[in-house]
């Protein structure tokens, strides 16, 4: 794919459809959500017409948002609202689908012990927490979009705090045939092992193996990646990089794992100029070793990157940063490997007009139509956020 840079002036609107033309990218604003919802994690696309999305606070204690295309309209539908309590409250990460047609996500607040939920959602039924945490040993505060092996049927996530050390956990949700069964599978120690593993957990190439990441813990307090394999039922945690918090970067983010076991991953901060990196992990003979693959200058090219989708196919990788662009609204950003080294280029600069400002996570990619689907937290319409895809 050919990717050039965006000329920040270059804006084109189309009457209704909000479309923005940007380098090798064109933004289109699907739905723009009410004032004050906040979409803070991905779009999951189920099927060729269908996107879904939550809100933080969106009817206060947030929603679970629908999209279906109709005679090439975008059409929103609410699907379900959280009422708080122990219904749960405030939903971060987004839903992910099993192969039943079932949604399933959670809420960083609400249930029996305000320390959030688990909940199921059958598409065209009624939603029902499947689990409280408790706030202790089981967790507290999962943000995180769920992680599902389409194996087994079971579903991986992290709690920001709780565990034994109050610095979050891997958990397990499993069907047992008649119940959903939460167990704790890991508990971060702080420390040199890591704490605060806010974001999703992704699958290794083993069978049995997850990598993930903090962003506080390891050494220099900085955050780590880790990696946890299973071995007959007990789940062992390594910390695999310990960032230092200089040229190599700061509270790592999103990552991505590339079918030759390379991880590739930003970092919120740090780099060379403290605006955050993107970097890769890669192992020879047993031993793990970071390089930084871009520093981000904290101009047009973004500040503080904050998701990001490896193209397994092509070996693009896509990403978002919170701030920075032509319009200090945050950017659309691809990275694409020439040789040795890596190429930035802006696949749009938002913050223009209603296109959205300050996207929050990783984008969701539709290959076969050449589609990105992302959302931000700000900015659209009414000043709470968008639905967007960019057309490569």
């Amino acid at each position: 794919m050919k990717h050039s840079t965006i000329a920040c002036g270059a804006i084109v609107f189309v009457a209704g459809l909000g479309w923005y033309a940007a380098g090798a990218a064109t933004e289109q604003v699907l739905y723009s959500f009410p004032s004050g919802a906040k979409a803070f994690d991905r779009v999951l696309e189920n099927g060729p017409s269908k996107l879904f999305a939550t809100t933080y606070s969106d009817a206060r204690y947030g929603t679970i948002v629908e999209l279906q295309k109709s005679v090439g309209q975008w059409h929103a539908n609410t699907l379900s609202q959280f009422q708080g309590g122990a219904d749960g409250q405030n939903p971060i990460g987004g839903v992910t689908d099993n192969n039943a047609n079932v949604l399933f996500g959670t809420t960083v607040f609400g249930g029996t012990h305000g320390a959030g939920t688990i909940y199921g959602l059958p598409i065209g039924g009624q939603r029902t927490v499947l689990y409280s945490f408790t706030g202790g040993a089981d967790g507290n505060q999962p943000e995180s979009t769920l992680l599902f092996d389409r194996t087994t049927g079971a579903f991986y996530g992290t709690t920001a705090g709780g565990g034994s050390a109050g610095c979050g956990v891997v958990f397990q949700l499993a069907s047992n045939g008649s119940n959903w069964v939460e167990s704790t599978i890991y508990s971060f120690a702080g420390g040199t092992d890591g704490c605060d593993p806010e974001r999703s957990v992704h699958f290794g190439r083993q069978r049995g193996t997850i990598y993930g990441s903090t962003r506080r813990g390891g050494a220099a307090n900085r955050g780590t990646v880790f990696t946890l394999k299973e071995k007959r039922g007990v789940w062992k945690e390594d910390v695999i990089y310990a960032f230092k918090g200089g040229s190599d970067g700061s509270q790592p983010s999103d990552l991505g794992i590339d079918t030759d076991g390379t991880i590739y991953g930003i970092t919120e901060l740090g780099g060379t100029l403290k605006n955050g990196t993107a970097f890769q992990l890669s192992q020879t003979n047993g031993a793990w070793h970071e390089s930084v693959i871009y520093n981000f200058t904290g101009g047009a090219d973004g500040i503080r990157p904050i998701g990001m989708h490896l193209d397994q196919d092509s070996g693009v990788i896509y990403g978002t940063t919170e701030k920075g662009g032509g319009f200090n609204g945050g950017t659309l950003f691809s990275l694409t490997k020439n040789g040795s080294s890596w190429t930035e280029a802006i696949l749009h600069a938002f913050g223009a007009g209603i296109d959205g400002k300050q996207p929050g996570a990783r984008v969701t990619e539709d290959n076969k139509k050449g589609l990105l689907f992302g959302t931000t937290v700000s900015g659209g319409s009414f000043g709470g956020g968008t639905i967007y895809q960019a057309k490569l």
